[in-house]
């Protein structure tokens, strides 16, 4: 990895002039692959190295969590080792504003423990208090469901563009109170129409109620947050832009606190970032702006490309620098992506600002750029295969990762997957979506139907299908058949299988499935939703069955059910009836809303795969060789299609363009799509395949080429057939077999390695390798263990108490025992009965007891509470400590205290003391100095132990931290099976390793 004099050494001059500028407000105009991550996090370095400022004096705004995450790990590796950097303010917006609602939740009326609703859940919540809105007008527009969405949606328009509900209900006063009704629903709505076309009153009339209702739903709708302690996605921003608003001392507290502030992919923010970016302002720091207005392509999510095209009037004295250098694409790609996007002028920032934008590549390397039309689909797909059968004979070092197939549409993508497939390709199709439609996900999801309702055939049928019953096909066939021949449910007919002519054997497996659905029917009752999940996949072997051949595909389940995992994690500490009917009950709401569950596109360059990804999704992402395919009208570019949606009143939407109302909105949807196609043509490095069919099946008429090849003058050349042999008769004519013939095998997969390492993943790793790579590489789901849940109620509570002491609020016995009440509420999973969990409950009492009274004696002088600590070890290789609170004692030293949530013993474990210890080093890294003294408090008898660190056990601690991560870097996951070890271990059932205690 480079260090920081390497990174600019290596910078071209205006990349240099760029991150040299510290002293002004700066617009960076940063082309497709010019460097720009590398610009940003240089320049984050060159602030902190050259001591401009200090690490929590810097604010970076990334567009995505895996691009703060990226910047935050280069800016680590340029800085010296044992530098820590827990300070750093390096976050997506919205991960930002929630920091700052969570450090002054009280002043938005809201406890700290507040939760974040994802979309999903927003639905949720507004359907579940249906009955409390009233309506009536939205009503004759569509179903609930409908309405519901259209309604969630609203309401985000409306806070992306900072209107309150106290905004739009005086709007509405405003109408209701003006003499003229119809002059102000004219202006208001920007109409223009001849006196004859002029609506009626009683038309105005029923739009002024419509939207009466919607400004008495929006009201509604933040009271139901309210009181939920909720707020949703946009109120991140939202609450947090009003705080700073109407709270000066704030205001000024952060303006102090940040010198610099870097906004990333600043084309894709919307007016309420850029309008909490301003309100950051101080006239005495300086804001960076990086993006390139030619890769807007948010606009459908509020995203404002004007925000660009506006800072130069805004802040007119800002510094400009152009990077017009690529570091990616041969000069053919880069000459037809800007050929293609000249269309999109004059609303562009080359034209705005006189200043060129065509990318020169850096090593004028030739790419190839094709284009290919085709009869039919099957044409196309067969070309598809073609190519990258050709392209893997051509070149040597050729990998499955080097390719990428993008498409508009998740439906082309799907074509895609079916012929890679069909031909043995290795490919993955990457999809924020789709949880639910997951193999793994549906084996469980049907399961629980099952114990929900026997009767439920389709799940029974699937559940008997399971590979680990071994229930031979005829025989299934024969159970379905006789039930429905006798009109009677699966489940019924398998307690009949007797009297069937079943296989040898048949009988006994299906007697074990309808004990274990029998078994754990039974758990129904007093049993989590995640602890029968846990109990069917380790009672029917289905986790021993995946782990028995390791590869992408076990990994990828295992990821799945991990997803599903959390998701019912979530669910069952918010809800408070988290019972299985309940919890399918909202699966089955969220599936008729159309979601399929948030699945998140997590891409690993590691597994050696072709990668099929929506030109969205390509966003950030390079490849040696891409293929754009579906090329045609209403896909790409696709229709401009109203989404449905309940629309702003004109004169409330305060992100527009002066020049936008020369545009009808298919010129603008069209400008978009352009941008998209910008960015999809602009992945490419050496190949760039640019293919369309006009007949595509199920699809009466031909479709035509694409506009944006039309504008190119690519669509000109004879369509290409390959008649009888291409993909739609592979199977028909053995194709397939052809094609197989002529497939390498794809690359084993290469596992990254984690570049952090908490105390846990090092302890774990010391006592079994195996057992590290089963919790931390596989992450495989394990049971809720009650402890745990046990442990985080308690944390939370004496954070919550500390951080409203640090404060300066009002603190009491009464208040403490309310904020446990709090903690315990949301922390209820893992529990094997009610009476272990009151048993638990009276234990948590007595601990509050105890700290409380420890409170009163001592009134400790506490400065932080989880303290999140990160500095680095090596040059890939950071470590992480969090500490529950830190003290200042009377003579200005630092005191740790730490909590455990186990009895008391009078020898502190070697364990205990090694993260003791790395919590003095944490220290160290970010004080400068070992803390005076650690305070472990065993709580369940408040047994108190105050430890001094030395520096030979630091010493110690480093050679035995740098074994463990020698071993995690050779990739050793032996297992160390133990009496001990094995008793404990949440994996001893599905473990073909353990030893039996």
């Amino acid at each position: 990895m480079q260090t920081y004099a390497e990174s600019l050494e290596n910078l071209n001059p205006e990349q240099r002039r760029a991150v040299e500028c510290v002293d002004k407000h700066l617009l960076i105009v940063a082309g497709a692959g010019t460097g720009k991550t590398q610009l940003v996090t240089t320049k984050i370095a060159h602030f902190l190295m050259n001591d401009l400022a200090r690490a929590n004096q810097i604010l970076a705004l990334a567009f995505n969590d895996d691009a703060a995450d990226e910047m935050e790990a280069r800016v680590m590796g340029y800085l010296p080792l044992s530098y820590a950097t827990d300070d750093f303010w390096i976050k997506t917006f919205h991960a930002f504003g929630e920091r700052i609602l969570r450090e002054n939740a009280f002043e938005v009326g809201l406890g700290n423990d507040f939760k974040v609703l994802n979309k999903t859940e927003q639905y949720l919540l507004v359907y579940r208090n249906w009955s409390r809105f009233k309506v009536r007008h939205i009503e004759k527009k569509g179903s609930t469901i409908t309405l519901v969405k259209a309604l969630v949606d609203f309401f985000q328009d409306c806070k992306r563009e900072l209107i309150t509900p106290e905004d739009y209900w005086q709007w509405t006063e405003d109408w209701r109170l003006n003499k003229d009704l119809a002059k102000f629903y004219k202006q208001n709505f920007n109409l223009n129409y001849d006196e004859d076309e002029a609506p009626t009153m009683s038309e105005i009339k029923e739009t002024y109620e419509d939207h009466r209702e919607r400004a008495e739903a929006y009201a509604l709708y933040q009271k139901i947050l309210l009181e939920n302690n909720a707020i949703d996605f946009s109120d991140m921003l939202f609450h947090a832009y009003f705080l700073l608003k109407d709270k000066p001392l704030i205001r000024r507290k952060y303006q102090e606190q940040f010198k610099y502030i870097i906004v990333d992919e600043f084309q894709d923010t919307d007016f309420l970032q850029y309008e909490l970016v301003k309100m950051l302002l101080s006239g005495k720091n300086h804001l960076t702006v990086v993006g390139d207005d030619d890769q807007s392509i948010y606009r459908f999510r509020g995203a404002s490309i004007y925000n660009i095209l506006q800072f130069k009037e805004d802040f007119p004295e800002a510094e400009e620098v152009f990077l017009t250098t690529n570091y990616r694409s041969g000069q053919e790609v880069l000459d037809l992506s800007y050929q293609s996007i000249q269309y999109n002028n004059p609303e562009r920032l080359e034209v705005k600002l006189n200043n060129s934008k065509r990318l020169l590549s850096k090593e004028k390397k030739h790419s190839n750029v094709e284009v290919a039309g085709f009869n039919t689909d099957a044409d196309e797909m067969e070309f598809l295969i073609k190519q990258i059968v050709q392209l893997s004979k051509e070149q040597e070092d050729f990998q499955w990762k080097d390719v990428a197939v993008l498409a508009r549409t998740h439906a082309a993508l799907d074509t895609a997957a079916k012929a890679l497939e069909e031909a043995g390709v290795p490919y993955c199709l990457y999809s924020a979506k789709g949880l639910y439609n997951k193999n793994a996900v549906l084996d469980v999801l049907n399961y629980l139907k099952l114990l929900d309702d026997y009767h439920e055939s389709t799940a029974m049928f699937r559940v008997l299908s399971l590979s680990i019953f071994d229930l031979p096909r005829e025989d299934i066939i024969k159970l379905n058949h006789y039930s429905k021949q006798n009109q009677i449910s699966l489940w019924e007919t398998c307690k009949q299988a007797a009297t069937l002519p079943l296989n040898d054997g048949s009988l006994e497996k299906i007697s074990k499935i309808l004990h274990l659905i029998e078994k754990h029917s039974a758990q129904v009752k007093d049993k989590s939703v995640g602890q029968i999940i846990l109990n069917f996949l380790t009672d029917s072997d289905y986790l021993k069955d995946l782990l028995r051949e390791e590869n992408e595909q076990t990994k990828e389940s295992l990821k799945h059910l991990q997803t599903l995992f959390e998701k019912i994690k979530k669910f069952e500490s918010s809800t408070l009836d988290a019972s299985l009917p309940v919890f399918i009950a909202n699966l089955q709401l969220e599936l008729d809303l159309g979601e399929s569950g948030d699945l998140g596109i997590d891409f690993d360059l590691g597994p050696d795969v072709v990668s099929l990804l929506t030109a969205h999704g390509s966003k950030g992402l390079e490849f040696k060789h891409v293929f754009v395919i579906n090329l045609v009208n209403d896909s790409f570019p696709g229709s401009n299609r109203d989404r449905g949606g309940l629309d702003l009143p004109d004169s409330l939407v305060k992100e527009k363009s002066k020049d936008e109302s020369h545009y009808t909105k298919k010129e603008l949807h069209l400008m978009e799509e352009r941008r998209l196609f910008y960015v999809a043509c602009t992945r490419a490095k050496e190949s760039l395949f640019l293919t369309y069919s006009i007949k595509q099946r199920n699809l009466k008429r031909d479709k035509k080429p694409s506009a944006f090849l039309s504008e190119l003058e690519l669509d000109k050349g004879d369509l290409q057939d390959f008649g009888k042999d291409s993909l739609s008769f592979w199977k028909t004519y053995g194709a397939a077999d052809r094609w197989m013939a002529e497939i390498k095998p794809g690359a084993e997969p290469v596992s990254a390695l984690p570049t952090r390492y908490s105390f846990s993943k090092l302890k774990t790793y010391s006592e079994c390798p195996y057992k590290y790579k089963l919790q931390h590489i596989l992450r495989v789901p394990t049971k809720p263990a009650a402890s745990l849940s046990f442990g985080q109620a308690i944390h939370q509570t004496f954070e919550a108490f500390c951080k409203t002491l640090m404060a300066g609020g009002q603190v009491s016995k009464k208040f403490l025992l309310s904020l446990f009440d709090k903690s315990w509420a949301a922390n209820g999973t893992g529990y094997e009965s009610p009476q272990q969990k009151e048993e638990y409950h009276e234990k948590g009492l007595q601990i509050m007891e105890m700290f409380w009274n420890d409170y009163e004696s001592n009134h400790p002088n506490v400065k932080e509470v989880e303290k999140q600590i990160n500095w680095k070890w090596s040059e890939k290789v950071a470590l992480e400590a969090r500490l529950d609170r830190l003290d200042v004692l009377p003579d200005g030293a630092w005191r740790v205290v730490d909590y455990k949530t186990g009895r008391g013993k009078q020898k502190i474990d070697d364990s205990y003391k090694k993260q003791l210890v790395l919590y003095a080093k944490a220290m160290q890294a970010q004080y400068g100095v070992l803390p005076a003294e650690i305070k472990l408090i065993y709580v369940e008898d408040w047994l108190v132990h105050n430890v001094k660190v030395t520096e030979k056990e630091i010493t110690s601690l480093d050679k035995w931290v740098q074994e463990i991560l020698d071993g995690i870097a050779e990739m050793d996951y032996s297992p160390n099976p133990s009496e001990f070890n094995c008793q404990y271990c949440p994996y001893r059932d599905i473990c073909e390793y353990k030893k039996d205690t």
